[in-house]
């Protein structure tokens, strides 16, 4: 009996998560690829957008240039939109949007742990959204900025910046952007 009770209690088990699909789907109603057009009707893409409130997206400011007419396009639903307000500290910009803003994904002020499953948002050219699971390799602060960036095990692709960084529950941890010294 005594080894019963003096035996240290079993390691907790974490949680699994939110099913793959539920993320995906949340994800695909509030995600969507930012384009660009100058005055000339050029249009670039410029990452990934996603709601985080009423009528209110955001993404990385880099590759957004200034007075260009915005389109953030969600499945195959282009929505305009205007450049509301910018964190240059951070590099985040918030864009303004009609029709869009719903349904934002539950955001977890919570660093991520080094060793923790995460997901990469990627938007595909017929505007599907894809989850690309992860680990994370470790939390990173920037001297200079309050900034902390989460290094991730798998390659993001140039296109995928802006987009949101998902934890197995579903909420947004980070927002997916390269490393300015070696673009990873």
């Amino acid at each position: 009996a005594a080894v019963y009770f003096l035996r240290p209690p079993p390691p907790a088990v974490a949680a699994p998560g939110r099913a793959h699909g539920d993320i995906l789907h949340e994800a695909g109603r509030s995600v969507g690829r930012v384009q660009t057009f100058d005055i000339s009707g050029n249009t670039t893409k410029a990452g990934i957008a996603f709601t985080v409130e009423q009528g209110v997206m955001a993404t990385l400011c880099e590759g957004i240039p200034v007075g260009a007419t915005l389109v953030v396009n969600i499945a195959t639903r282009p929505l305009p939109a205007r450049m509301s307000t910018s964190d240059e500290s951070i590099g985040v910009c918030k864009l303004a949007m009609e029709g869009q803003g719903r349904c934002p994904p539950p955001l977890d002020n919570a660093e991520p742990r080094p060793g923790e499953r995460v997901f990469t948002v990627n938007v595909t050219p017929e505007g599907s959204i894809v989850l690309k699971e992860t680990t994370v390799k470790g939390v990173v602060v920037e001297p200079k900025a309050s900034v902390r960036f989460v290094e991730v095990a798998a390659p993001l692709p140039p296109d995928a910046v802006g987009g949101p960084l998902f934890d197995t529950n579903g909420r947004v941890v980070g927002v997916a952007a390269l490393s300015p010294s070696d673009g990873k």
